[in-house]
């Protein structure tokens, strides 16, 4: 049984194993897949299946949430006035509830830890940085329990990538990232996959 992951760039590090095919599908955000009328991530799936790039039998594990946690949610607490509680738990029920209309056999992957970008001394306008880096630590750590816990309740594995990749702070850890954002050491993602009792 093969294993695709699709996802934001994210998903490009899962490519780790003979039988795991990772599809980074574009920028996507699990607030835009959640939308009732968002149909880019159907869309997407249907043309790698028509393309034949994309077999029907396997486990998908989707990998979203960095750009909800880099530059959506502060901007929501602090322009709209909404309790981050709030977002996170109506941003997990909803993401939850429609990939599970995509597929029935799926996983879901944890949010990567975020950037550290005042480590790196510029602002890339391509890769926004919204709001100050402990706020994007406890929202990547609340998003993740919140998964974890609607994967469970659904009997969904959850591939649990932040515990090996997050620093004591909970920022992306530098040794296993070159560029600081994505992860590029792939060293511990195959023992997660594993532990989520996706592959032996």
């Amino acid at each position: 049984m093969k294993i695709y992951v699709f996802g934001d760039s994210h998903a490009g590090s899962f490519g780790v194993h003979p039988d795991i095919m990772a599809t980074p599908t574009g920028p996507s955000s699990m607030y835009y897949i959640g939308k009732e009328d968002d149909v880019l991530f159907a869309d997407t799936i249907k043309v790698l299946i028509k393309d034949k790039r994309l077999a029907y039998e396997g486990t998908w594990i989707l990998s979203f949430g960095e750009i909800d946690t880099r530059c959506k949610i502060y901007n929501q607490i602090h322009e709209k006035g909404r309790n981050e509680d709030e977002i996170v738990t109506k941003l997990v029920d909803d993401y939850v509830k429609k990939v599970k209309l995509f597929y029935t056999n799926i996983a879901i992957s944890s949010v990567v830890p975020p950037v550290n970008y005042t480590t790196i001394g510029y602002l890339d306008p391509t890769w926004p940085f919204i709001g100050p880096i402990e706020d994007r630590a406890r929202y990547v750590k609340k998003i993740n329990a919140c998964l974890k816990t609607k994967c469970a309740e659904n009997n969904i594995p959850y591939v649990d990538l932040y515990k090996y990749y997050a620093d004591e702070n909970g920022y992306m850890n530098e040794k296993y990232s070159v560029d600081r954002v994505h992860i590029t050491d792939s060293k511990f993602i195959l023992q997660a996959i594993q532990e989520a009792g996706l592959l032996t």
